[in-house]
């Protein structure tokens, strides 16, 4: 459908502000895909033009995907930027407050600091409370949770955790959340690697794998492949 937009655009008031709209489907499309590194440029230069011109719900919009991406490539002060932008944006009534604080607090887990992490998962909770939003807060509380406790190699309780987050996803049919999900369970057992644990993760890797493949997100199937080849 982008082709069908793009021809679209140039019949509207505003092209340059639905460019950039244009411009961030592609960059979540890209996201989604595994294509990391070309999500990533787009929303550099939109999120620059957004500031410019005080599009602020968009912003916010662009910076959660950045930080989705920098917990995928790891890249853990560029999303500690993108979660505190989000969190500033927050503060002028861009949706919800508890999202922003929860992305924070999953960068300071796994940047292992455990006690700032505790003290914005508490502020996560709590600006949860006031908003009483939908499950989208539920899924990032959760996310940060369970982040949190294979930090603190609390194993049992994590463990415990990652499938309730795949019932909440399966329930809302977020497939893609829900394979990301089964990465972040995979890499669970794989750092606590007990004797079971990496035919644990190899199990849980095909499935993501399967789910990825099935999406067409060729990145994350490539990722996965690479990971399914190390563990053999």
């Amino acid at each position: 459908m982008l082709p069908v937009l793009q021809d679209q655009m140039d019949s509207l008031p505003d092209p340059s502000a639905w460019e950039r709209r244009l411009k961030g489907l592609k960059s979540a499309l890209l996201t989604f895909q595994g294509n990391l590194d070309q999500a990533l440029k787009i929303l550099r230069e939109i999120t620059t033009q957004a500031r410019q011109v005080g599009e602020l719900s968009s912003l916010l919009e662009y910076y959660r995907y950045i930080v989705w991406i920098s917990l995928i490539t790891k890249d853990l002060e560029s999303g500690k930027t993108g979660a505190e932008e989000m969190i500033e944006l927050s503060k002028v009534g861009m949706r919800s407050k508890s999202v922003p604080h929860s992305s924070l607090s999953q960068i300071y887990s796994r940047g292992g600091e455990i006690q700032k992490a505790i003290l914005i998962l508490e502020q996560a909770h709590k600006e949860a409370e006031v908003t009483q939003s939908e499950y989208w807060d539920q899924l990032w509380l959760l996310w940060a949770q369970v982040d949190l406790l294979v930090a603190q190699k609390n194993w049992e309780e994590a463990l415990q955790t990652f499938p309730d987050i795949i019932e909440l996803t399966t329930e809302k049919g977020l497939r893609w959340h829900r394979s990301q999900t089964l990465v972040d369970w995979a890499d669970a057992y794989l750092t606590r690697n007990q004797p079971e644990d990496v035919g644990k993760a190899r199990k849980i890797l095909e499935e993501a794998l399967s789910e990825f493949r099935d999406m067409g997100a060729d990145g994350f199937v490539k990722m996965i492949e690479d990971q399914l080849a190390d563990l053999a």
